[in-house]
């Protein structure tokens, strides 16, 4: 992981990061990160449903910044 972090410092790489499973991410380079979605609870505690939505939700992050690093690339 020390190279996208340091990618995403020196370079300005996106990093989406997404809280699957209880883990003790407080103690690693993630904590100075915002996650994709809301870290209270992991996706594993969740229903499908709620799943599926942040999935979704995700995607999109996902999608916009393609379509960011695409403009930027074509700029």
């Amino acid at each position: 992981m020390p190279p996208l972090l340091e990618a995403a410092e020196k370079e300005g790489v996106k990093i989406l990061w997404v809280y699957l499973n209880y883990c003790h991410y407080k103690y690693t380079a993630l904590k100075n990160l915002q996650a994709t979605h809301n870290i209270a609870e992991p996706l594993e505690a969740l229903s499908k449903v709620e799943q599926n939505k942040i999935l979704f939700e995700i995607s999109d992050e996902i999608i916009n910044a393609l379509k960011e690093e695409n403009n930027q690339v074509l700029a």
